[in-house]
């Protein structure tokens, strides 16, 4: 039993196991190759923003966690970066490089399902036709779908599923970590070239 069976109780969030979430989203073992489970942290493009996904491969059963951010970026798209960086990963280094072989050998495709609490993001992953913003993001995601993986989006409120819960605390602490990133920067270039001052931008470069 997991951590999170052992220490929490059943209202903090009615979907704790991975069967349930199966149960929930109405997959079948044979309906299912990949889960990518993911959140997002931003408001608007003058501030940061930071993402988390983790991914279930029923093959292998790996679990990797993947996080990033932006110095800026709004709320979308912050909801979408989780699921293109674990596509990008599955897609050529994770276990969907050989299983794209072995169905193809079938002529069947890989099957990718994504949990998302934001409602917009599953409608648009879903409807093509619903998009009239952050084209060029989901034309990245269609790129998988032109490579043998149907990928399905589904739409569960964050506290609903355990896992959530994960990202959504990771996506808020990879968006705080970026915000002294540049400050850093402007530090060690200082320490480095004896003289620089200390608040440097990028006007003082290639002038």
């Amino acid at each position: 039993m997991g951590f999170w069976l052992k220490m929490t109780k059943r209202s903090f969030a009615a979907i704790l196991t991975l069967d349930e979430l199966l149960n929930h989203l109405q997959l079948k073992h044979s309906d299912w190759d990949a889960l990518i489970i993911g959140d997002g942290s931003g408001s608007q493009w003058k501030n940061p923003m930071g993402w988390s996904a983790i991914l279930i491969d029923r093959q292998t059963g790996v679990r990797p966690v993947f996080w990033g951010a932006m110095n800026c970026g709004t709320s979308t798209v912050s909801e979408i970066m989780p699921y293109l960086q674990a596509l990008m990963w599955y897609t050529t280094e994770g276990p969907g490089v050989k299983l794209k072989h072995i169905k193809a050998a079938k002529n069947d495709n890989v099957r990718i399902h994504i949990v998302t609490d934001n409602s917009t993001v599953a409608h648009c992953g879903n409807n093509a036709g619903s998009r009239h913003m952050h084209k060029a993001l989901w034309a990245a995601i269609d790129a998988f779908r032109q490579e043998q993986f149907v990928i399905n989006f589904h739409h569960i409120r964050r506290t609903e599923v355990s896992m959530n819960i994960l990202a959504d605390f990771l996506s808020k602490a990879a968006r705080l970590s970026i915000n002294d990133c540049f400050t850093a920067t402007q530090s060690r270039l200082a320490s480095s070239y004896p003289g620089m001052p200390a608040d440097l931008s990028s006007y003082d470069f290639l002038t």
